[in-house]
């Protein structure tokens, strides 16, 4: 009976371990789990400074009553920059959009804002046309209330300093008219109603 007795208490010490290992595992687990949802918290920070963008207030010129924003976003690993436009003051209908290619909207017609910013030296044309100028941009719609809100893609620009397609310091322009796309040396777009100079945030 004795050997018995021992012999069910060592069966019962060996179970109790062997319980206590199974319960000490999801520990490990738990540690394991944790790593890579602390690494995860950190990403958001590194997406934001990848990202630059700029800025353009854009005022009436020509005796317009011209108002608005542009705001521009590019991430880094992008060739592409977003514009998100919005303008009230025009009249409805279609405008020619254009970067310029001096950033100087201190004359009372826009005239010092230069030509369409053009550094290939090309023809003027419409924004999928083989043959554009780096400004070109086509044309916005103003709506019957005479607001435009728009986001864009705008290709073949950048926020290079170093690089010939840069915008940074340049104005954008908007037209009393719309861009007929074909005219040189630009698309016969009518007066500058509204002008903006493009700087880093």
């Amino acid at each position: 009976m004795k050997s018995i007795l021992v012999s069910t208490a060592c069966l019962t010490t060996l179970l109790f371990s062997c319980t206590k290992k199974e319960k000490a595992q999801p520990e490990k687990a738990e540690t394991e789990v944790t790593k890579p949802e602390m690494a995860k918290k950190e990403m958001p920070k590194d997406e934001m400074a990848n990202i630059v963008s700029a800025k353009a207030v854009i005022a009436a010129k020509s005796g317009s009553s011209v108002s608005g924003t542009l705001d521009l976003l590019q991430e880094a690993e992008s060739q592409t920059i977003t514009a998100n436009l919005k303008l009230s003051g025009l009249t409805p209908g279609d405008h020619g959009f254009h970067i310029h290619e001096i950033g100087d909207c201190s004359s009372e017609d826009g005239k010092s804002a230069g030509g369409h910013f053009n550094p290939e030296a090309t023809k003027h044309g419409a924004m999928d046309a083989k043959e554009r100028h780096k400004g070109d941009f086509g044309n916005i719609t103003a709506g019957e209330n005479g607001d435009v809100t728009i986001s864009v893609a705008l290709h073949g620009v950048s926020f290079d300093s170093k690089e010939s397609s840069n915008i940074i310091g340049r104005a954008v322009v908007v037209h009393a008219k719309a861009d007929d796309l074909t005219s040189q040396p630009s698309g016969n777009a009518g007066p500058r109603v509204g002008c903006g100079v493009i700087t880093l945030n």
